[in-house]
């Protein structure tokens, strides 16, 4: 199936209830005028199927033809876990019901493979959306627990004494998983059953992957054309628990796409990390998705006002609008989707959210989103041969990890508390930072695609990559021998996927980094800073490693490194990347660009990037689309670029000189420049 190449612009058209066909065709037409291409559309299964099996889309077609006539492409977006009014399953449009009863599931599915019929011929018609951000709990109904008892039985193949060696409460039959006998266990949690719950949440990610194909599995029985994909939200924080495994739906879909409001998913990073925290969401999607070239949306980024409808009450300005647009655009993505373009009418986000303001008119944010959109318009053909560039180092996205991080998370989830429970994604986003703040690109990979083997020389970094599968430390080991480098911080491959301290592991890690483990200790909280080395909650005390590179006050390696065959394994013997998230001290930067030094080779790139002076690159086979973003004061950005190279911005056509391999570009505050570099 052939993706559009494009960069296309558009936005959630939310339709109430009550809104009249006039009114909708009205808002197709303004969206047309700002130079959208997309409209995201919510097929509300409570307002077409408000009779039992009686199938009514008269609310949005006149949406798709008016559409059509603008040659406007319509996302549809599916909600078959939902159920309609009438039902008396949920108590609003979004509520999921019990899909896990079998009746259940066969009316969504067949309201599914309606609305499929309905539309797959409408010239309108772009695309497929599964299920808006799709996630799920355990559910405790006799149904959910019986999918359990199945799942459990497939993963220890029919064998119930390979589950009694692990499970603390012991079983007759797997049948007996049903009876969901541990909800009788007292609610002390210190010391419950790691490999229980690891596997419920195991369950809750594969029931959600079940129920994603079986949608999408309704879709392409009439519909064979359209491409289909999702937009997971809370990307970064790699929750098992909601069902999220971003790998492993990125197998399911045609291509990936996310949500990305920073109000909603980016609380952690603060409001002056915004902008990074896009820019890593659009790497995470270009990571886990399968399609070809790396390719993937922002499906839904904030376009309005929240003031009650998220955990933060803000409005980005028409400077953040665009900052946010070329952060989506400079990482690769084909399709920035803003959430909404128009504002509901009712409920929680009821007058929140718009492009439009109040009185039906373009906001500023809206104006810039049009700004941007003109530019892609003007240089389609550009953008449309671009894709996003390979990345210069590679972070492993640890589900096991996040999985155990759960269970022994103590004090919450404030990311200055070392223990919380976000612990294992906060230092992969802490590394995400040092990296981009460095100027280097990042990409994503799993314990599976580590498994798989990684391309020669790749660097990867392991943040605080606490619980390991033994065969993705033995994969390590192999890519490091082959000639690849590792840095790896905390407590790396302590434990195994289900919570055990792991002898095989140990072995392993103590051969990569050519010294035994010896002790574990706890850092005092003013420890932090002392003899220039960042230091944080925990250090790994070693035998004397071979090859030292810093040491702490009392002597013992901060960091080593181990030559092992063609590549190099880096231990820091702290939580240096979850320490960096949590206070941004800038002692770890050097530190970091002197263990990547001579690890990373390109020809166009900033020379001097920082935390507000952010590049993007991306390439083309015979010339390079770059985007500078300035967040603070004015600054000139020294670019490197290959000799004899020709620049020129995309915004208002000036040709910059390039001398000596170097290219200068001042950036007013905030500012902004597009650049097409060739030859």
């Amino acid at each position: 199936m052939k993706l559009d190449s494009n960069v296309r612009i558009g936005a959630q058209l939310y339709i109430n209830p009550t809104d009249s066909p006039q009114k909708i065709r009205n808002w197709v037409r303004q969206m047309d005028g700002a130079g959208f291409t997309l409209i995201r559309l919510f097929l509300n299964r409570s307002e077409i199927e408000r009779i039992p099996d009686q199938y009514d889309f008269s609310l949005y077609d006149p949406c798709f033809d008016e559409a059509a006539r603008y040659g406007i492409g319509i996302v549809a977006t599916l909600s078959p876990a939902t159920a309609p009014g009438y039902m008396k399953l949920t108590t609003a449009s979004q509520d999921l019901a019990n899909i896990d009863d079998p009746e259940v599931w066969d009316k969504a599915m067949a309201f599914v493979r309606e609305t499929v019929r309905h539309y797959k011929g409408h010239a309108a018609l772009d695309s497929w959306i599964l299920w808006n951000e799709p996630s799920r709990g355990m559910g405790g109904s006799k149904d959910a627990k019986k999918a359990l008892a199945a799942f459990i039985r497939a993963r220890y193949q029919g064998d119930i004494r390979r589950l009694n060696r692990l499970y603390y409460q012991q079983y007759e039959s797997f049948d007996e998983l049903s009876e969901d006998a541990r909800d009788k266990n007292s609610t002390k949690l210190d010391f419950q059953g790691y490999v229980e719950q690891a596997d419920r949440d195991r369950f809750t990610v594969f029931e959600l992957n079940r129920k994603l194909s079986d949608i999408r599995d309704n879709i392409v029985r009439y519909d064979k054309v359209h491409p289909i994909h999702i937009n997971p939200h809370n990307v970064s924080n790699g929750s098992a628990r909601g069902g999220q495994a971003i790998f492993e739906e990125g197998e399911i879909v045609d291509f990936l796409g996310c949500s990305a409001h920073p109000v909603w998913h980016s609380g952690r990073f603060g409001r002056m990390r915004y902008d990074h925290s896009v820019a890593m969401y659009c790497d995470l999607m270009a990571s886990a998705g399968k399609a070809e070239n790396r390719y993937f949306w922002v499906t839904e980024l904030q376009g309005g006002t929240t003031l009650f409808s998220s955990p933060e009450y803000y409005c980005p300005t028409p400077q953040r609008i665009s900052h946010w647009m070329w952060e989506s655009i400079g990482s690769g993505a084909k399709a920035v989707v803003f959430w909404c373009f128009n504002i509901r009418d009712s409920g929680n986000e009821g007058g929140e959210w718009g492009l439009l303001n109040q009185a039906g008119k373009p906001s500023g944010r809206l104006l810039a989103a049009k700004e941007v959109a003109e530019v892609i318009a003007a240089n389609k053909a550009l953008f449309a041969r671009t894709v996003p560039k390979t990345p210069e180092v590679l972070i492993l996205f640890p589900q096991s990890t996040f999985i155990i991080n759960e269970l022994d998370a103590k004090g919450g989830e404030s990311k200055e508390n070392p223990r919380n429970r976000l612990m294992g994604s906060d230092a992969v986003c802490g590394a995400y930072l040092l990296c981009t703040d460095l100027g280097i690109k990042v990409g994503f990979v799993d314990e599976k695609g580590i498994q798989a083997g990684l391309p020669q020389g790749t660097v990867l970094i392991a943040p605080s990559c606490t619980a390991l599968e033994p065969e993705t430390v033995a994969s390590i080991k192999r890519h490091v021998e082959n000639g690849g480098l590792l840095i790896a911080d905390g407590l790396f491959g302590y434990k195994d996927a289900n919570g055990y301290i792991s002898e095989e592991n140990r072995e392993l890690y103590d051969s990569i980094f050519g010294a035994n483990l010896e002790d574990i200790v706890a850092i005092e909280d003013d420890a932090a800073h002392y003899c220039g080395i960042p230091a944080w909650f925990a250090r790994v005390i070693v035998e004397e490693p071979s090859e030292r590179v810093a040491a702490f006050q009392d002597n013992s390696p901060a960091i080593f490194e181990n030559k092992l065959e063609k590549g190099l394994a880096i231990r820091i013997t702290t939580l240096f990347f979850q320490y960096y998230f949590a206070s941004e001290n800038n002692a770890c930067l050097p530190i970091m660009e002197s263990l990547l030094r001579g690890w990373i080779h390109r020809n166009i790139y900033l020379t001097n990037p920082s935390k507000d002076l952010r590049c993007h690159i991306l390439p083309c086979d015979s010339f390079h689309i770059v985007i500078l973003l300035n967040k603070a004061e004015t600054v000139t950005a020294q670019l490197a670029v290959p000799d004899r190279a020709k620049v020129v911005s995309l915004l208002s056509k000036t040709e910059y000189a390039s001398k000596s391999g170097c290219c200068r570009v001042e950036l007013q505050p905030h500012g902004i420049e597009v650049l097409h570099v060739y030859q």
